[in-house]
């Protein structure tokens, strides 16, 4: 039960957009990984082409045109 529905979110989808190192964790795919809360669903940790950039829910790399700051304060 719990693979079929895995495989909803993450094999079919990257499948459907062509991403064919994409939708599940095997050598020689990218090992994109996202972990949610499991009480709210809300995003804890992302992990990337080898780096985490959420962890515990905080970003910990920022693109090119975001500071640190707007994630700090809200705005």
């Amino acid at each position: 039960m719990h693979r079929a529905a895995l495989t909803t979110v993450t094999r079919a989808p990257a499948q459907v957009l062509g991403l064919k190192q994409k939708g599940q964790l095997a050598v020689g795919k990218d090992a994109d990984m996202l972990l949610l809360n499991s009480h709210d669903l809300s995003i804890d940790t992302v992990i990337a082409k080898g780096r985490c950039l959420v962890k515990d829910g905080r970003p910990r790399v920022y693109g090119t045109f975001e500071k640190p700051q707007q994630f700090a304060t809200g705005g």
